[in-house]
């Protein structure tokens, strides 16, 4: 099948960017590539890249912290392979020469710096500890404040039975258990609107500010 240089391009595209997504992974809040893929894509054989990175590692210990020994099984038999983060896949491909070479390193820098940009999205989109702190306050007053609403209501009827439930929903409120509902309580007294806003003039109803310390 033929295709026209705009579709071609698009197709290409397309492969650049499933390339870019699938050549990194995240493992331990880390960025890595597995040795075994270094192989295969800059043409080397398994046991020579590992031979590398075994050089990297006598020559200079600080590098231990750029690879990691895994193990991985093929067809019954465990191996061994490397997986490595930005800095230890930079120290690796350093010796690696020619065109081909060259674009499989762009391809990794292209991939590396994709896959931090998406980390770094999620991240921002998580809410800080502030953040959290600031709506943890926030429902704790909302429950405070209905809370303190049922005890002024409980403290203006004269019936025990009413007295005890809204004394109840006041701690079920305050603490996020479900509220019962108010049943089998014979009523003497309705209140009306007016009434129950005299009843809460005078309740002091915590700030945010004063939540948050």
């Amino acid at each position: 099948m033929k295709y026209s240089n705009m579709e071609g391009n698009i197709f290409q595209a397309i492969l650049e960017v499933f390339y870019v997504n699938n050549l990194v992974e995240v493992k331990n809040n880390q960025i890595v590539v597995s040795s075994r893929q270094i192989a295969e894509h800059f043409g080397k054989l398994h046991k020579n890249v590992l031979e590398n990175i075994k050089v990297i590692l006598a020559a200079e210990n600080s590098a231990t912290k750029f690879f990691c020994e895994n193990v991985f099984e093929n067809r019954g038999k465990q191996y061994l392979e490397y997986l490595m983060n930005r800095d230890g896949f930079t120290l690796l491909a350093m010796g690696f020469t020619g065109k081909k070479a060259l674009q499989w390193k762009l391809k990794y820098i292209a991939a590396f710096n994709e896959m931090e940009k998406q980390l770094s999205g999620k991240t921002s989109n998580q809410p800080t500890a502030i953040q959290q702190k600031r709506a943890e306050a926030m429902l704790l007053n909302a429950r405070s404040r209905q809370s303190k609403l049922w005890l002024a209501i409980a403290e203006k009827t004269d019936i025990k039975e009413y007295r005890h439930i809204c004394q109840q929903k006041a701690a079920e409120v305050l603490s996020g258990a479900p509220v019962l509902p108010m049943e089998g309580a014979n009523r003497k007294k309705t209140y009306s609107a007016a009434e129950i806003g005299e009843m809460f003039d005078d309740l002091v109803i915590p700030t945010i500010e004063t939540l948050l310390g």
